[in-house]
């Protein structure tokens, strides 16, 4: 808008044609002629109107309203589709295994050979509404089956505190934290396995200090396993797990160490669980060392209405090293279990029983990731096996045979202690979003009682190839 000759202006014009005599006259005087001085204050006006008019136009600077950001199609560990005007964010992976097997028992025929999909698994996850609403959707197709695994919403309170509530994997070692995707061995060791947790049903609460370098989790879960409709008892499983990093330099949730970590990292992680188990269907072992198999008929033995159960305390201790391709890995695990009058209160004598109370598990495992893909490997582990499997897991059933003669039945180990012994050598591609491993392994069952347990050596050949997305 144009500037106009305001009242000051005006005046200021006025006030000096006043105090000034006309061009070419004499001093003012009383009776001058005025109209000489009216004359002459009009063209002033008339030139500073003019002068408003070839001044630059003023205006406020206008204040534009920010663009929208466009949703976004990226490759992040996974295809990302985001939208932060909305907000929300979705990111789809994916994860295919093929397997063969050959395992030969020494003494007998070959006793299983032959190619499967190990694993085919879609997952989503990412953010809504807000970035500090995470989510995770993640369904399995291998292995004959179709079902969910991890299924749950997280909330981030704030840079420490976070609450996850769902379906998850229970918080306990890192090798079972450690997703399929990144493992370097096919399998997990057998200590793993014969004490870990599965998923489960149930909340988690998170705090992490010291920049991330320390974390701990406490869970509240069924302890019932995954895809359950109910609980398996009234008692919740509780876990708790701390890890951290004792150098600075962090380690990724993997094993291996691919990307070759330039200074030396370590981690260390504790985590323990208390759990009441439903008391099995059957106790001891089909090779009859160090126990026979025997059918648990009576699951009230106290009589006061309610099923037994076994109290199951569980700890593991693991440390991971990784440095310039080197990655090294220790878990130790322990078992306290209580089964009170469950054993020796079955009403037929022959089935009656003292159960074991404690047992132990431990692995350590060395690999050493070549520039270029290749990666060598090799893995120690020896466990004590249990009657009792803890979150929902169950054993293959087979027919036993009871000290009455009597076939049922069971779903037990086939003796109190069994090690490992692997070799591998893999190849991976792409980043390690493909990965081709073979891997043999020596396995050996025997008895803490030192007797010798028949057919007890068994030799297996595991060819994989890993896709990930």
């Amino acid at each position: 808008m144009r500037l106009r000759v305001t009242s000051v202006d005006v005046v200021l014009a006025m006030l000096t044609c006043l105090q000034s005599p006309v061009d070419g006259a004499a001093p003012s005087v009383p009776g001058d002629d005025v109209a000489a001085r009216i004359q002459k204050l009009e063209a002033q006006v008339e030139g500073l109107q003019k002068e408003s008019e070839r001044r630059p136009e003023r205006t406020k600077p206008s204040v534009e309203a920010p663009l929208p950001i466009p949703p976004t199609l990226k490759y992040d560990d996974g295809v990302v589709w985001e939208d932060r005007d909305a907000p929300f964010a979705l990111r789809m992976k994916a994860l295919i295994q093929l397997r063969y097997v050959l395992a030969k028992t020494e003494g007998l025929p070959v006793t299983d050979s032959g190619a499967f999909l190990r694993a085919a698994r879609l997952g989503w996850d990412g953010y809504a509404l807000t970035p500090k609403l995470l989510y995770k959707f993640e369904l399995e197709f291998g292995a004959g089956l179709v079902a969910p695994l991890d299924v749950y919403v997280e909330g981030r309170l704030s840079s420490r505190w976070t609450v996850r509530a769902g379906q998850m994997r229970v918080p306990f070692s890192r090798s079972w934290l450690t997703p399929e995707q990144m493992l370097l061995f096919p399998n997990r060791s057998l200590a793993t396995e014969q004490f870990r947790y599965g998923y489960d049903i149930g909340a988690v609460v998170q705090s992490r200090w010291l920049d991330g370098r320390l974390w701990a989790s406490v869970g509240v879960f069924n302890g019932a396993g995954p895809n359950v409709a109910a609980n398996d008892n009234v008692d919740p499983l509780l876990v708790l797990r701390v890890e951290g990093t004792v150098t600075r330099e962090p380690i990724a949730r993997a094993e291996g160490d691919r990307r070759r970590t330039p200074r030396p990292a370590v981690a260390v992680g504790v985590s323990a669980t208390a759990d009441y188990v439903p008391a099995p269907g059957a106790y001891g072992y089909t090779s009859g060392l160090p126990v026979g198999p025997r059918p648990v008929a009576s699951v009230d033995t106290n009589e006061d209405g309610r099923s037994d159960g076994v109290r199951v305390l569980e700890g593991e201790l693991d440390v991971a090293a990784r440095w310039r391709g080197l990655a090294a890995d220790v878990e130790l695990y322990a078992r306290r279990e209580a089964w009170a009058e469950i054993g020796t209160a079955q009403p037929d004598v022959q089935n009656r029983f003292v159960p074991r109370t404690d047992y132990a598990g431990l692995f350590g495992q060395l690999s050493y990731s070549f520039v270029g893909g290749l990666q060598l490997g090799g893995r120690f582990s020896m466990t004590q096996l249990s009657p009792l499997t803890v979150g929902g897991r169950a054993r293959p059933v087979t027919t036993c045979t009871s000290p009455g003669g009597t076939a049922f039945d069971c779903r037990l180990p086939y003796a109190d202690r069994r090690a490992e012994l692997s070799v591998l050598a893999a190849y991976s591609l792409w980043d390690g979003h493909a990965l081709g491993a073979v891997m043999y392994s020596l396995l050996n069952w025997s008895a803490t009682t030192g007797q010798a347990v028949p057919a007890s050596r068994e030799h297996d050949v595991i060819a994989q190839i890993q896709f990930a997305l």
